[in-house]
């Protein structure tokens, strides 16, 4: 699960830091809210990757992983490889929305999964009430 206090960051197993995924062992999606503010933050310490991170789609996955995915293997290299960068992502991703990922936990890919299960907050509204339509018939 990401974090979210002010306490530094510090080192666990990966499987103490991550949930259990339901839904058979798919990661669900959710959009990182703000995505494009995180993204100035990032500018202003790391001017080169900004433009490719505009371009990326951020997730956040239901096993508490940052998934940036991209549209091609050149930004993947740039962003996946680089301890730098991925310390930036981490901080401003903090900054901006009070949720912090490890380095570790940061994943850059290209994106080609096009029937990855994005869920936005608008699909949490409609299942409470679906649910509670069905409580009542």
């Amino acid at each position: 699960k990401p974090k979210t206090e002010d306490a530094p960051l510090k080192e666990t197993k990966p499987e103490e830091n991550k949930k259990s995924v339901s839904s058979g062992g798919k990661v669900e999606f959710r959009s990182v809210r703000n995505w494009a503010d995180v993204v100035r933050k990032i500018a202003q310490s790391d001017a080169s990757v900004a433009p490719s991170l505009f371009r990326a789609k951020a997730l956040q996955g239901s096993d508490g992983r940052l998934y940036i995915f991209f549209d091609n293997s050149f930004a993947v290299s740039v962003v996946g490889s680089s301890a730098d960068t991925k310390k930036n992502i981490s901080d401003a991703v903090y900054a901006v929305t009070k949720v912090r990922f490890a380095e570790s936990d940061i994943i850059a890919d290209v994106e080609k999964n096009a029937e990855a299960v994005i869920h936005e907050p608008i699909d949490f509204i409609l299942e409470k009430i679906n649910e509670s339509e069905g409580e009542t018939t």
